[in-house]
């Protein structure tokens, strides 16, 4: 579950609101696609206290993603910070 949540997951979820999501907002400029691709992404997560944290990932993807025009560094960012949530979780169990 742990293997799924850290690294497949975010290799979807990137691929699906970076890839696709900003990729077809990005004529509109970075200054709209980020923002817009990562409120996307935030709603999708729900509607509670991870919706601005889940935003804040989303812009941060959304600009590496720009900056280096890989989805992979988006990917390693996701699963990081997903990884880490994982293991903070667990050591407070």
């Amino acid at each position: 579950m742990m293997l799924a949540g850290a690294v497949l997951v975010p290799f979807a979820e990137e691929v699906l609101f970076r890839g696709i999501g900003y990729g077809a907002l990005r004529r509109y400029g970075v200054w709209v696609a980020a923002p817009a691709s990562a409120a996307v992404f935030a709603i999708a997560h729900g509607v509670n206290v991870v919706l601005v944290i889940a935003f804040l990932l989303g812009v941060a993807c959304a600009l590496l993603y720009e900056r280096s025009r890989s989805i992979w560094p988006a990917v390693v960012t996701h699963a990081v910070f997903n990884a880490s949530g994982f293991a903070i979780a667990t050591l407070l169990l």
